[in-house]
């Protein structure tokens, strides 16, 4: 009924020092099927090459990245054709690298929270439906962290053909820190369709945004 894993990483870096990196999961199978999963980590990134020293934005005195994750998960079955999820985290650190032009900053102290909740359904004949939505609050750091969004992935498999749709909706996303530039909400739709001619070859033609959506995900690049 109880699962426990741990581990730990050793960094050693030229400029930054030396940084000691746990982690530790715990899954208690509560029921045959309901679980309860817990998991605290903590995560470091060095800047990089381009980040510290080359065009456009070159800044030669970032200091790394540090975090600490923490996550509370509940996953339960009914039946063979059903998994529901859900999922709270925090994130708390400090010294996220960000682009303010025409350099990049460390965004000091932060902490982001969210929760994801998810559905995988199989109904069957091979179909198969999975749905995600998620809410994040990023702090200050907005820039390109939406704060809604919400999936929608569908398989449909017919003798040798296998259609697929995927939908996301994106809501509260801004294109600068600190909640400015805000983008329009949007949702587009994929669809895609595979034929097995072979076993080892397949023939697959696809369409992105579907219903020919006007939407941003970067400033100024308008899709």
């Amino acid at each position: 009924r109880l699962l426990v894993s741990g581990g730990v990483r050793l960094e050693q870096h030229e400029v930054f020092g030396r940084r000691l990196l746990p982690k530790l999961g715990v899954v208690v199978h509560m029921t045959s099927a309901t679980s309860l999963r817990l998991s605290v980590a903590k995560g470091f990134r060095s800047p990089t090459i381009r980040e510290l020293y080359l065009f456009p934005a070159p800044t030669p005195d970032l200091q790394p990245e540090e975090l600490w994750n923490r996550e509370i998960g509940v996953s339960h079955r009914i039946g063979d054709h059903l998994k529901l999820e859900a999922a709270l985290f925090a994130i708390e650190g400090q010294n996220l690298i960000r682009l303010r032009w025409p350099h990049h900053v460390n965004s000091g102290a932060f902490y982001h929270t969210g929760y994801e909740a998810s559905l995988h359904w199989l109904p069957g004949n091979g179909c198969e439906i999975n749905a995600t939505w998620s809410k994040l609050d990023p702090d200050d750091q907005t820039l390109y962290a939406p704060g809604k969004k919400a999936t929608l992935a569908v398989t449909v498999p017919w003798r040798r053909l296998i259609g697929s749709l995927q939908a996301q909706y994106i809501r509260d996303l801004y294109a600068a820190d600190y909640y400015r530039q805000l983008l329009p909400d949007y949702a587009t739709v994929a669809a895609s369709l595979t034929w097995q001619i072979l076993r080892s070859l397949q023939m697959r033609a696809m369409v992105n945004n579907l219903f020919d959506q006007e939407y941003q995900s970067l400033l100024g690049y308008p899709m």
